[in-house]
């Protein structure tokens, strides 16, 4: 009984030791799969190189041997890259060895990263596919890119607006303008060339807008006053070209200009003297005129209906007053006073110790110079007209008067 008893009890404290011996080797177990997450498992030795690299020589350390598993010294194309930051996590991660590098998987290529041995010449694979690496947390900053400056495409110059209203024109520039209100317009151009003589040649060029023909005129001058575009006559649908020259110190002249009826050729036609001013439908024009001594003359000038031509509007030149300058009478003179009734006077100018003075005030260049005496009586001379010389009872102004001004 003794010995049946004892033996039961050795039988069940043989059991629990071989229970024992069991959890205690499968504690064992789990210790070293802890262990072998810190690197692969493998059962070679490390080469000498590993202890050297280890002692600070500088090479590069080996990677395992061929032996090993290369599913474990690579990390998986497939494994989630947020395993390998999350801390908590440790399975399936493969953390290389110091000097070692990866290689993705299949892969004969090195790594863009992968270090090079002494003297070993990268690839143009690695040249060209190399990327920098950055630590966890770093941020990459690109310099933005500049967009490069396009080249100006040079451009026509521009056509300038058409003429519409009275236009002040230049040599050396362009204008446009309907001069024949056809719905087309004409281009215009005044070109100026120096000569040796010393005076210019003026060249107008007239471009017509619905048939292309090109009509001109030269001349030769000194002076360019002034040019004008204007319609002057609004009935007659055309617009006149007028341009101001001059040559020496009196010869002026004012040219004008028009498309004829059909716009194929120019209207032309000229006025004695020079543009003052310009209004809606008339023209101040100067002139020099010899009456008693040379004078500046105005009058106000438009164009005939019945004729392509300037003309003065009444005929009446004003004299433009100078002033203390006078005519002094060298011999008497019968001459028209006016008056405050119907009809006008007649006096006597004397020379002498206080001999008359009188300057001219108007003349219509035919028959009549009027004037006004220094004692401020306004009278008249009854002359007639020679190749522009006034003369008075058949004479002269020389002979009548002593202290005569001329411009030559």
């Amino acid at each position: 009984m003794i010995s049946s008893s004892v033996n039961k009890r050795r039988a069940v404290h043989a059991i629990l030791l071989l229970a024992l011996i069991f959890i205690i080797a499968a504690a064992g177990g789990c210790s070293c799969s802890e262990k072998n997450n810190d690197g692969p498992v493998s059962s070679a030795e490390p080469s000498s190189s590993a202890d050297a690299w280890a002692e600070g020589s500088g090479s590069p350390y080996e990677s395992p041997s061929a032996s090993a598993d290369p599913s474990e010294a690579a990390v998986s194309d497939t494994a989630d890259p947020t395993s390998a930051s999350d801390p908590d996590s440790s399975e399936g991660v493969y953390t290389p060895a110091p000097g070692e590098t990866q290689q993705p998987s299949g892969s004969g290529a090195p790594s863009a990263s992968q270090s090079l041995a002494p003297g070993q010449t990268p690839s143009p694979t690695q040249l060209s596919s190399a990327q920098p690496t950055y630590p966890s947390g770093h941020t990459v900053t690109t310099a933005p890119v500049q967009p490069s400056t396009p080249t100006p495409i040079p451009t026509a110059t521009p056509k300038p607006d058409p003429v519409t209203a009275l236009t002040h024109v230049a040599p050396g520039n362009e204008y446009y303008c309907d001069m024949d209100f056809d719905g087309r317009n004409e281009k215009i151009e005044i070109s100026r060339k120096e000569r040796d003589g010393g005076d210019i040649l003026l060249t107008i060029k007239i471009t017509v807008g619905k048939t292309g023909s090109v009509l001109v005129d030269s001349f030769a001058t000194e002076h360019y006053f002034d040019g004008i575009l204007n319609n002057f006559n609004s009935g007659d649908k055309r617009v006149e070209l007028l341009i101001s020259t001059g040559v020496g110190k009196r010869e002026d002249t004012i040219r004008c200009y028009k498309l004829d009826d059909s716009s194929g050729s120019l209207s032309a036609c000229a006025a004695e003297g020079r543009m003052i001013s310009v209004g809606a439908n008339s023209v101040t024009v100067s002139r020099l005129v010899d009456l008693m001594g040379t004078w500046e003359c105005l009058s106000d000038h438009s164009f005939s209906y019945s004729e392509f031509a300037l003309e003065s509007i009444d005929g009446e030149w004003r004299v433009k007053n100078e002033p203390n300058r006078w005519c002094t009478v060298s011999n008497t003179m019968l001459v028209g006073f006016y008056s405050n009734g119907n009809e006008n006077e007649f006096g006597y100018l004397y020379p002498g110790y206080d001999a008359s003075r009188i300057c001219p005030t108007a003349t219509d260049l035919k028959t009549r110079i009027d004037f006004i005496t220094d004692a401020n009586v306004s009278g008249y001379l009854s002359v007639s007209f020679s190749e522009g010389v006034p003369l008075f009872e058949g004479k002269p102004m020389d002979h009548w008067f002593s202290d005569l001004t001329y411009v030559k």
